[in-house]
């Protein structure tokens, strides 16, 4: 037992001067392959490649990476491998992710890392800013036109861009300008926002009189915003689900914790 403890230590402080050895080409380098793995491990589970077998699979490539750290050409190989037989698995759309979640927690593993990222993998928290602005007249009928764009970033690494037109419709006289901004977050795998669906709208009763703060309680809360005009009007807001632009990932964070 003392000699296994021994030859451990040994291969995790010989990993840790060749992390330390790294050149900068090769840490930039190390940077991009893990985050490959990363977004493999973390495609496997979004797929349900397998079905439950997603997150041995995603444990073991991970669990991987982390132990060859800093071969750089391992890692790359790593990768390749990862995606050979994340391919080769059928989808298993039968699996909720609630099986995956308890899956994750069901899984005996002393990586702590490792299982922290599969849960932010089964269950990713989404953190979105927007901003829009509304325009709306009344002359009896009050009718109004807005946008909606978001920019969102979710623990497991996706990034995206959210673009919602809308139309207001309802009663009333005057002129009512909106610009507003706000803050809200969901999870992504929740059955509401499976279809994207992140909206939720409430009727709206704008009183604007002059230049001034102005709010209107439409999404996730209320926008914390500045109005311009005057009048009176009472309108029901609608709008399409948001357009869903992909970004480019940011694994700093996941990649930081499986290296460290």
């Amino acid at each position: 037992m003392k000699l296994k403890s021994l030859v451990a230590a040994a291969i995790v402080l010989a990993s840790a001067n060749a992390h330390a050895n790294l050149s900068e080409r090769d840490m930039k380098l190390q940077a991009r392959y893990t985050d490959r793995v990363l977004k493999c491990a973390r495609k496997a589970v979004d797929q349900k490649r397998g079905g439950l077998f997603s997150i041995e699979l995603a444990s073991k490539y991970l669990t991987k990476a982390q132990e060859i750290k800093g071969d750089v050409k391992g890692l790359k190989a790593l990768y390749k491998a990862c995606n050979d037989e994340r391919l080769d698995l059928d989808r298993q759309k039968d699996v909720t992710w609630g099986e995956l979640q308890a899956e994750v927690e069901n899984t005996v593993t002393d990586n702590k890392a490792v299982q922290s990222i599969l849960k932010t993998f089964t269950h990713p928290y989404v953190k979105c800013n927007l901003a829009g602005a509304n325009v709306n007249v009344g002359v009896g009928i009050a009718i109004g036109v807005g946008m909606k764009v978001a920019s969102c970033k979710a623990t497991n690494g996706k990034r995206f861009f959210g673009i919602a037109p809308e139309t207001e419709f309802g009663i009333g006289g005057g002129f009512h300008a909106l610009v507003g901004s706000n803050s809200f977050g969901y999870f992504l795998h929740d059955a509401y926002y499976r279809d994207n669906n992140v909206q939720r709208f409430n009727s709206n009763v704008m009183i604007t009189a002059g230049i001034g703060p102005a709010g209107a309680g439409e999404f996730e809360g209320d926008d914390e915003g500045f109005g311009l005009g005057i009048g009176l009007m009472f309108t029901g807001r609608t709008g399409i689900n948001f357009k869903i632009i992909p970004r480019t990932n940011d694994f700093d964070a996941l990649r930081a914790a499986l290296l460290k």
